[in-house]
């Protein structure tokens, strides 16, 4: 910390100094009020999820805790026909389903890039 304290050649003017502490203060104030807002949301979230029919199916899911869940439920929806009952489809909608071509002897496996990258994160986890 002593080496901070006098390292004064980068820190700029007297004036600069103050007019950049005060703004630093003010964006800590701000993200203040943000991460109370963020603990309102987080709490109706858990509120709605916990009524939902299916919270137990997606708490379910390996790697589903408490942040994940919800989010898969909000990405996938409770249509339970939305993917015909087929969990290929909902993996190549997700984009989690390994892309194969093929040519002769060549042969490449890649991750889909056309999908909802959003699901794609949720179901990672899972």
């Amino acid at each position: 910390m002593e080496i901070l304290a006098r390292a004064t050649e980068c820190a700029g003017t007297v004036p600069t100094v103050k007019a950049k502490s005060l703004l630093a203060l003010s964006l800590v104030q701000m993200l203040f009020v943000i991460e109370k807002q963020l603990a309102v949301y987080r709490q109706r979230i858990e509120e709605l999820f916990a009524r939902h029919p299916d919270r137990d199916l997606f708490g379910s899911l390996p790697g589903a805790g408490p942040k994940i869940a919800p989010r898969s439920l909000s990405e996938i929806g409770d249509d339970r026909e939305r993917f015909d009952g087929d969990a290929q489809n909902l993996q190549c909608y997700s984009g989690t389903a390994p892309v194969t071509k093929r040519s002769g002897k060549y042969r490449h496996v890649h991750q889909r890039w056309a999908c909802d990258k959003h699901l794609r994160q949720a179901m990672s986890f899972c």
